[in-house]
């Protein structure tokens, strides 16, 4: 499966929306258990990324189907190999899969 296709698998298999998955980091998921609690959602803005609450305002624990939890495992390990490659130039500290690139391929449009 293509890399940037894993985090669209993720957001199918818990519902997540895009700002949503874009949020998530380590913290947020349980991978013993193969839970991910999503409690936050990111969004671009004309000043740049920010996280703010989700669209209910409430966050939900969802279980992780197998698939999506070796996406996700994936996307973990990819992060660590940039990290490792790229030390302190490396862009992406916080989320899983994030930055303007992911947005713009997942179709996110800007907001002001």
């Amino acid at each position: 499966m293509p890399s940037h296709a894993r985090p669209i698998e993720v957001a199918l298999a818990i519902g997540a929306r895009r700002g949503e998955l874009l949020s998530l980091q380590s913290a947020d998921v349980n991978w013993v258990a193969r839970l991910v609690t999503i409690s936050k959602s990111l969004e671009e803005t004309r000043e740049g990324l920010r996280v703010k609450t989700t669209k209910s305002e409430k966050s939900r624990t969802c279980s992780l189907p197998q698939m999506a939890h070796i996406a996700l495992q994936f996307l973990r390990e990819q992060q660590q190999e940039y990290r490792a490659k790229f030390g302190a130039d490396y862009q992406n500290p916080r989320f899983l899969q994030t930055g303007r690139q992911l947005l713009f391929r997942i179709g996110s449009r800007r907001r002001s």
